[in-house]
């Protein structure tokens, strides 16, 4: 999937979290991060955030380690 794909795709589902459909959204924010290049923040944002939404705090959590370990072995600040 092309860059310019999978930022529309993760516009669209920006939208169902809009619409209160916070698990649709994060089982296809989980399928972008697979299709994500390393080191590509927005994904693990809307991942954290989904989750944190869903009151699911400790799986929140370990995508945000994920994040910054995948950050850091990648050179991100």
């Amino acid at each position: 999937m092309s860059s310019a794909a999978r930022y529309g795709r993760a516009r669209a589902l920006e939208a169902l979290e809009a619409l209160d459909r916070t698990a649709e959204a994060t089982a296809h924010y989980e399928a972008l991060w697979g299709d994500a290049e390393p080191g590509s923040p927005e994904r693990a944002v809307a991942l954290v955030r989904c989750h944190t939404t869903s009151g699911e705090l400790g799986i929140a959590g370990a995508w945000g380690e994920r994040a910054l370990a995948d950050f850091t072995d990648h050179g991100h600040p």
